[in-house]
């Protein structure tokens, strides 16, 4: 099956999110996503918490071990090997709200666009308070300025 999102994700040593982070993308009805974890060297106990879905999504969980390289280089090396028709970057102590991903998953399977924004939510874990962000400007001259 054609995957419709290929979402990467840096995960240096995350293992006290990613289970979290995972979660939240393995929803109803997800045959056609691809999610890539980019282990870029890390110390911890991510690279078998990920196992764990990779063994349970195999169609659907990649693992992807490389020596250390930085942020920019998880996203490259996701980048030369996903199969979605669009790709998201995602870090391993982030996560997505459930419900939204499911209808968001579902616009992108009926559109066809080059390029697809979405607003997020930023979140203070030492003060539990989230923030929206959105980087879409007013409309200039009849164009959406981002």
């Amino acid at each position: 099956m054609k995957k419709v999102l290929t979402i990467s994700i840096a995960a240096y040593n995350v293992q006290n999110y990613i289970r979290k982070t995972l979660e939240s993308l393995l929803i109803d009805d997800i045959d056609d996503l691809e999610i890539l974890v980019e282990d870029d060297g890390g110390t911890d106990n991510t690279a078998n918490i990920v196992k764990e879905y990779e063994k349970k999504y195999p169609d659907i969980v990649k693992l992807v071990h490389k020596e250390n390289g930085g942020y920019g280089s998880t996203i490259n090396k996701s980048m030369e090997i996903a199969t979605g028709k669009y790709f998201k970057q995602l870090d391993g102590d982030d996560w997505y709200d459930s419900e939204n991903f499911k209808e968001f998953l579902e616009i992108l399977r009926n559109v066809d666009a080059d390029a697809i924004y979405t607003p997020y939510m930023e979140f203070y874990e030492n003060k539990n308070i989230y923030k929206l962000k959105d980087f879409v400007n007013k409309e200039v001259n009849g164009k959406i300025s981002l």
